[in-house]
């Protein structure tokens, strides 16, 4: 799934590269989309500052949510499907229902939010702004019930982690911070990178923590004690990562990397660096410089990019032959 500057989101086969569905209606751009958790609705947010929502089998836009007073920054489903969160550029998070009726109008940031999260349970919301606070809200009445001083600036990233029990928020200083979700008390400072911290993520145990900065690497963490546990040099950098089900491996907008310890078996681990396409480091297919800035993501064996008039373009490699297959 992707939302982009030409006023559309697309969806995309991961095991093809076929682009699914165009969602178009729209006269603003989008860079913030989510899949509700039932697979039912996708929703975008925009730089109308609406929030809209489309049927995925279908296609139809099923609700257009108004409301924010400047561009959508960040929208989140709850864990049921029912709640979807957005975070705005006019300083506001609100809360809506599936039906497209406003909840809550949660107030408290003093700058442009630029993440939001649901807590596994629902219950909490979590949101970033760059008035350099992370802030904790009660799903069910908006109440504000933590304040952290995070340090973040631009489009830092927040996550919970999957037992509700620990929050993590990314930073321009370069650090990533640990907090505890019922007391709001920081538990732990990872630290190291040269650059901002632009994504962040928990193991399925809640035990690891990763994160991706702006220096060109990511890192693995103990969510405990804070200590770096792996690190990842890269030629680029990651706007999106997590770990994969079995917790042993990484998927990022560029592909898999494998965790040096893993034993999940999960094929292929391809990867795109700045200048090549690899497959466990053996090199596939190379990215020229004049096309490099034209990448758009990859997935499984399926390579996604731009072209100079705009269109996206698909790739599947034929991992038996080590060759490009075909254009899809």
């Amino acid at each position: 799934m992707s939302g982009a500057q030409d006023n559309t989101v697309r969806v995309w086969d991961a095991a093809t590269g076929a682009e699914r569905r165009v969602f178009k209606g729209h006269s603003s751009w989008s860079d913030t989309v989510a899949f509700s958790p039932d697979g039912r609705l996708i929703v975008s947010g925009f730089g109308d500052g609406t929030v809209r929502g489309w049927d995925i089998a279908t296609g139809a836009e099923r609700r257009v949510l108004k409301g924010h007073s400047d561009s959508v920054t960040a929208v989140a489903f709850s864990p049921n499907s029912q709640l979807i969160v957005s975070g705005s550029r006019d300083k506001t998070v609100r809360v809506w229902d599936i039906t497209g009726a406003e909840r809550r109008v949660l107030e408290g940031h003093l700058s442009p939010v630029s993440a939001v999260a649901f807590s596994p349970d629902g219950r909490l919301i979590v949101s970033g702004a760059r008035d350099s606070t992370v802030r904790v809200w009660d799903a069910a009445t908006g109440a504000e019930r933590r304040v952290l001083e995070a340090f973040l600036r631009w489009d830092d990233p927040v996550a919970f982690s999957p037992d509700g029990q620990l929050i993590v928020s990314g930073s321009s200083d370069g650090t990533a911070r640990v907090w505890d979700a019922a007391t709001g008390v920081e538990r732990c400072a990872l630290k190291g990178y040269w650059g901002s911290v632009k994504a962040v993520a928990f193991s399925p145990d809640s035990r690891l923590i990763v994160s991706g900065s702006g220096d060109e690497t990511v890192r693995v963490w103990d969510a405990a004690t804070g200590a770096q546990q792996h690190i990842f040099i890269l030629d680029t950098v990651l706007r999106y990562l997590r770990f994969s089900s079995c917790g042993q491996h990484l998927v990022t907008d560029r592909g898999v990397l494998r965790l040096p310890s893993s034993n999940c078996q999960s094929s292929p681990h391809i990867f795109a660096t700045k200048s090549w396409v690899t497959e466990d480091g053996e090199q596939l297919l190379y990215l020229h410089p004049d096309y490099q800035h034209l990448f758009a993501f990859l997935s499984g064996n399926i390579v996604v990019y731009t072209d100079a008039q705009g269109w996206s373009q698909a790739l599947q490699l034929d991992l038996s032959k080590k060759s490009m297959l075909e254009g899809v």
